[in-house]
C-alpha cells in the first residue's frame, strides 16, 4: 500500500500526506511555503532545497528570486514524481549520478560564494537517516568549495606569472614503468604524525617508493631519507625554500611533479612533471599531451599526491603524516621552515609560542590530543569520501583521529601487501624550444586579453559561469573581491564592478606578456 496520499487543499492546490503526517498545508500550501521563506530572510544566486516534497518552497523561491538558480534534493523518489514547480536541477535517491558529484557541478566555487540551503522539516523528518546524509554532503561540498575558492584568491596574481614563466623555462619529463618493482607507494605529508612514523619509514624503504608533498620535505631529509618524488602545488616563496632542502641534500635529479601554477622555483629543477588542471591556460599552452597527467587543482597538495599516484600506478597508498589536525599545538612535523620564519619574526613582546598559540586557538579537539579546524575537516571529509572510490587500495600509518575511515597500515604492514608493481620511470620529453614555448605563451596571452575586453556583463554569475568559462577562471584567479563585489551589487554600482574587473584581468594579461620579452 502507498503511503503518499495526494489531495486537494482548501485552496484548491494539490496536498499530500504520508500515513497520517501531513506534508503541507490542508489549507494553502502556498502561502505555507511563502510564510517559511519570510522567516529566512536571505537573498543568494543558488538556493538548495533538502526535501522539496511536492515544490511549493520551489515555487516560492522561484518568484521571489527569479534569477537564482535552484537545486532539489530528495529524500524519496516517490515524493519527488509529483512536483509542482521543477527546480532547475533535480537529485533523487536512485539518481545515477552520486551525490558529491551532482553538487560539484552544479555549485560551482564561485556560487559558493551566494548559496542559501533551506529544508522542508515535513518531509525530512520523515527520513531522518537519508536526511542527514544529504546535509552532511553539501555541507562538505560547500566547506570544501568554499576553502578552494579562498585558496584560489589567495594565490592571485601568481597563479598566471608562474604559469607562464614555468611553461618557458621548464625541463619537462614524462613517466614511464619503471625497472624497480615495489610493494607500495609512501605519501609522505607534513603532518605531526610523521615524526614518530619516520623511523619506521626508513625501515620499509626497500620496498616502496617514498612521495613527499613539498612542505614535509625537511623532517624526511632530516632523517636522511631522500625521496623518489616530490610534489609541489604552492605558488609561495616558502614552495622554493623547500625544494632548495631537497637540492642541498643532493637530490638534483629527484624528480619535481608540480603544476605550472606553482613556485617559480620548479622551473630551475633538473626534472620536472607538469602536471595539467584541464583548464583554459593548461590547454592553450600544453595542448592534449598524453604524457602529461591530469589532476584537478586541490586546496590540498595531499590530495593531488594521491591523485596523481594512483594515475599512474595501481599500487597500494600508504598515508603518512595526513593528518588535517594539530598535535600539541603544532601544525607540522619538524623541522619545517615556518618555525624558521616564526621565530625571525619574533620579538620580546610577542614571541613565536605566542603566535602558535593564538592560531591553535582556532582549531576545536577531535579527541586523544588533537585539534583540528573546519577548513581542514572539510579537506578530510573529502579524503575519506573518495579514498575508497577513487584511491583504493589506500593505508593511512598511524595518522590523527581525524581520519577515521580509512584502514591504519598497522593491521596489514608491508607483508600483507604481497604483490608486487613496477616503479614509476621517467624520461625527458623533446621540449619545442624557449622560443617557441615564448610564441605559444604570447599567442594565448593576446587572445586571453582580446577576450576579455569583448566579454559582455552577464546579467548573472551562473550566465558569466556558462557563457564565459574561461574569462570566469582569470576573474576568479586575478581579481576574486571585485567578482564579488560585481556578483553582490546592482545598477550602475554593478556595471562599474564589471569595469574594474575587465580592466584588472587585461592589465595583469599585458603583465604577463612583459614577462615574456
Amino acid at each position: 500500500m502507498n503511503p503518499l496520499k495526494l489531495f486537494p487543499a482548501r485552496s484548491g492546490d494539490l496536498t499530500a500526506r504520508w500515513n497520517d503526517r501531513q506534508l503541507h498545508s490542508r489549507f494553502d500550501p502556498s502561502v505555507e511555503a511563502d510564510r517559511f521563506l519570510d522567516s529566512h530572510h536571505n537573498a543568494a544566486r543558488v538556493f538548495v532545497v533538502i526535501g522539496p516534497g511536492l515544490g511549493y518552497l520551489i515555487a516560492s523561491i522561484r518568484r521571489r528570486h527569479p534569477n537564482a538558480r535552484i537545486l532539489a534534493l530528495a529524500v524519496h523518489r516517490d515524493l519527488s514524481r509529483h512536483l509542482i514547480d521543477l527546480p532547475d536541477e533535480l537529485w533523487t535517491p536512485d539518481s545515477e549520478t552520486a551525490l558529491p558529484a551532482f553538487l560539484s557541478r552544479h555549485i560551482t566555487d564561485l556560487a559558493t560564494a551566494s548559496v542559501a540551503v533551506h529544508e522542508w522539516s515535513p518531509v525530512t523528518d520523515l527520513f531522518p537517516s537519508q536526511a542527514e546524509v544529504i546535509r552532511m554532503a553539501v555541507s562538505a561540498h560547500l566547506r570544501m568549495s568554499h576553502a578552494s575558492l579562498v585558496t584560489q584568491g589567495a594565490t592571485g596574481r601568481r597563479w598566471l606569472r608562474n604559469r607562464i614563466f614555468n611553461y618557458v623555462h621548464a625541463n619537462r619529463i614524462r613517466p614511464t614503468p619503471g625497472d624497480r618493482l615495489i610493494r607500495a607507494v609512501a605519501l609522505v605529508a607534513a603532518g605531526p604524525s610523521l615524526e614518530w612514523a619516520l623511523p619506521r619509514l626508513a625501515a620499509l624503504r626497500d620496498d616502496i617508493e617514498v612521495w613527499v608533498t613539498g612542505s614535509a620535505l625537511e623532517a624526511v631529509i632530516a632523517r636522511s631519507i631522500l625521496p623518489d618524488v616530490v610534489v609541489v602545488t604552492d605558488a609561495s616563496l616558502y614552495a622554493t625554500e623547500h625544494i632548495r632542502a631537497v637540492l642541498a641534500a643532493g637530490g638534483d635529479g629527484v624528480p619535481i611533479a608540480a603544476p605550472l601554477c606553482a613556485t617559480r622555483g620548479i622551473a630551475g629543477c633538473e626534472r620536472l612533471l607538469v602536471l595539467s588542471e584541464a583548464d583554459s591556460v593548461d590547454r592553450a599552452l600544453l595542448g592534449d599531451e598524453p604524457a602529461t597527467p591530469i589532476v584537478p587543482p586541490h586546496g590540498t597538495v595531499t590530495a593531488t599526491c594521491a591523485l596523481l599516484i594512483r594515475a599512474l600506478t595501481p599500487a597500494p597508498i600508504v598515508l603518512i603524516g595526513a593528518d588535517f589536525a594539530w598535535a600539541e599545538e603544532r601544525s607540522h612535523a619538524r623541522p619545517h621552515l615556518s618555525e624558521v620564519y616564526r621565530q625571525k619574526d619574533a620579538n620580546r613582546l610577542e614571541p613565536a609560542s605566542s603566535r602558535v598559540y593564538e592560531s591553535s586557538r582556532a582549531t576545536e579537539s577531535t579527541g586523544d590530543g588533537w585539534t583540528s579546524s573546519a577548513s581542514l575537516l572539510a579537506y578530510a571529509r573529502w579524503f575519506e569520501t573518495e579514498a575508497m572510490r577513487r584511491l583504493a587500495p589506500i593505508f593511512a600509518f598511524d595518522p590523527s583521529p581525524v581520519l577515521r575511515s580509512i584502514p591504519r597500515f598497522e593491521t596489514t604492514g608491508i607483508q600483507g601487501l604481497a604483490s608486487q608493481y613496477p616503479g614509476i620511470g621517467w624520461r625527458g620529453i623533446e621540449a619545442d624550444s624557449g622560443e617557441s614555448r615564448t610564441t605559444t605563451a604570447r599567442a594565448y596571452l593576446e587572445r586571453a586579453r582580446d577576450t576579455a575586453v569583448r566579454t559582455r556583463q552577464p546579467a548573472t554569475s551562473t550566465d558569466l559561469e556558462t557563457d564565459s568559462p574561461e574569462f570566469t577562471e582569470l576573474a576568479i584567479r586575478l581579481c576574486l573581491p571585485e567578482l564579488l563585489r560585481w556578483d553582490r551589487s546592482a545598477g550602475d554600482e554593478r556595471t562599474l564592478a564589471w569595469n574594474t574587473i575587465i580592466e584588472s584581468v587585461t592589465k595583469e594579461l599585458d603583465s604577463c606578456l612583459g614577462i615574456l620579452t
